[in-house]
């Protein structure tokens, strides 16, 4: 039993083993994004006060949010929100861009070093602040891993 197993491992382990690797990704996704998807349309369709049983109420919920005064201007406002900003910020990004390589400004490389400063800036603190803990000799965790080890 155990060698009809080993030679049907051996001879389908180049398809299976890709599979098994990228499987924790597809087990993430279903858990943490899939489920809570779903569930959310099923009591979207339910009446439930998250104690006690639900009760089915198909499509009122939906008839009585488009009904709701509150909904609507919540609703508009977001889209004029999202209009004004993306338009504002597209055409602000796309004119600084051209801008910047035309041949119109003359210090193109400090203007471009302000505004690569604070990427790079998030950068250089994350590794200031978590060299200690990570650091090969002397970092917390490995200090702690030796420690747990119990030799040097």
């Amino acid at each position: 039993m155990i060698e009809a197993i080993t030679r049907w491992w051996c001879k389908k382990q180049h398809k299976i083993v890709p599979y098994l690797f990228i499987s924790p990704f597809y087990v993430l996704f279903i858990v943490f994004m899939v489920y809570p998807i779903v569930f959310g349309l099923f009591l979207s369709l339910h009446n439930w006060s998250g104690i006690g049983g639900m009760e089915y109420v198909a499509l009122r919920n939906y008839l009585s949010l488009f009904q709701d005064r509150d909904f609507h201007l919540a609703f508009s406002n977001t889209l004029w929100y999202m209009g004004a900003s993306l338009f504002i910020n597209l055409v602000l990004s796309l004119l600084l861009a051209t801008l910047l390589n035309s041949g119109l400004i003359k210090l193109k490389g400090f203007f471009r070093t302000i505004y690569f400063i604070p990427i790079v800036t998030s950068v250089v603190a994350a590794a200031i602040v978590f060299t200690p803990f990570y650091d090969r000799d002397y970092g917390l965790f490995n200090l702690l891993m030796v420690a747990l080890q119990g030799n040097p």
